[in-house]
């Protein structure tokens, strides 16, 4: 039986002192993951470089992306694990399951809910 694909909304920061083309490179290669495996990009922002809220490796700003994933619920782990061994990206800010269901104002009351606890 073969696993149900799912959304998900991926945010991270990445270093600030790469160049559009590097960064851009290094995005491509993590997303690669998803296809590589039988999911799909969705959607992809570039949010630009934006103050971090803390200092992460002595940056005080992060190159932000906004991604969001169609991929199988086993795959997760894999791509969590890619996430985590590349030094381009600073930190993966938050990796979230989309509901169907769930709408855009949705989300943001259930993830600000979240966050309170």
């Amino acid at each position: 039986m073969s696993e149900r694909n799912r959304e998900y909304e991926l945010l991270m920061a990445l270093s600030p002192v790469a160049s559009d083309s590097e960064a851009t490179d290094l995005v491509d290669n993590i997303l690669g993951y998803v296809t590589d495996n039988g999911g799909e990009l969705v959607e992809r922002e570039s949010l630009g470089v934006k103050r971090l809220s803390f200092p992460i490796n002595d940056y005080r700003e992060g190159n932000y992306v906004r991604a969001v994933l169609n991929m199988a619920a086993g795959d997760v782990r894999g791509f969590e694990r890619t996430l985590n061994a590349n030094e381009g990206i600073l930190v993966p800010v938050s990796y979230t399951h989309l509901r169907d269901h769930e709408t855009e104002a949705d989300r943001v009351s259930r993830l600000l809910l979240e966050k309170k606890k």
